[in-house]
This record gives C-alpha cells, structure tokens and sequence, in this order.
C-alpha cells in the first residue's frame, strides 16, 4: 500500500484511500463498465471477486474460492479449509455460470468447461461434511 498512497483500496467490504474510508458496498462494486468487485464468502466471510470483461469473455479472479483447476474432482480440494462450504459452494456456482475463465488462488487461470456440472460435485462433497 505504501507503493501506491493515492490509489483506492478495497479491503473485505471497505472501500479506502489512504487512511480515508471512503464508502462501503455490500454485494458489488463496479471500477468501471469492465470490472467489477464482487462479494463472494465462503472461502472466509471477507472473499472478494474480481470480474473483467475482456475480448475473451468473463474473466473472474477469485483466490481461493477456488483452489484450482479441476479442485471439483477430489474431496478434501477446498471443503476442509471452508469458513462456510455451504456459502462457498453457491459462490463457486454463481462464478461458475458467470464466467468463461478463472483464475484460483493456486494454479495457473483456466477455461470454464460448462459440461462439468459444478453443483452436482460441491453439493456431494457438502453433504459428505454433514454427515
């Protein structure tokens, strides 16, 4: 933050320049007409998403929402380091349906697959923790 003093900051729901608070938004907050920052717990109650409208399509930077590529295919990916796996789980969806990349806190960013039915994995593994 030192690097850049007059730059605006987003921190969990806050928005701040320097030591301002500046504004606060509850479900998303647009930059400009090509990226926007969206709240997306789960992961912990703080997550946020980036989404950037490109010529490639919807690119959604998410950090661990998810862990990585194909994260969906083995249990104990992202579920046991859950705040609220629940809440991650539809998150995961959301982005999911709303974007054609992504790119997870670990690993490197990758193509939406929309034959992959994302709910039917996170719901099995959600339910799993339940039990």
């Amino acid at each position: 933050m030192n690097l850049f003093p007059k730059a605006i900051f987003i921190a969990g729901n806050d928005i701040i320049r320097g030591d301002t608070f500046i504004d606060f938004f509850e479900k998303r907050y647009a930059i400009d007409e090509n990226v926007k920052v969206i709240s997306t717990p789960g992961h912990s109650d703080k997550n946020l998403s980036v989404m950037v409208k490109t010529k490639n399509g919807i690119v959604a930077i998410v950090g661990d929402l998810f862990e990585k590529e194909g994260d969906w295919k083995k249990e104990g990916t992202w579920e046991p380091w859950s705040f609220n796996p629940k809440k991650q789980a539809s998150n995961r969806l959301k982005i999911w349906k709303n974007s054609n990349y992504i790119i997870p806190g670990h690993g490197g960013m990758f193509k939406v697959d929309n034959s992959i039915d994302l709910e039917k994995f996170d719901q099995k593994r959600i339910d799993k923790l339940k039990s």
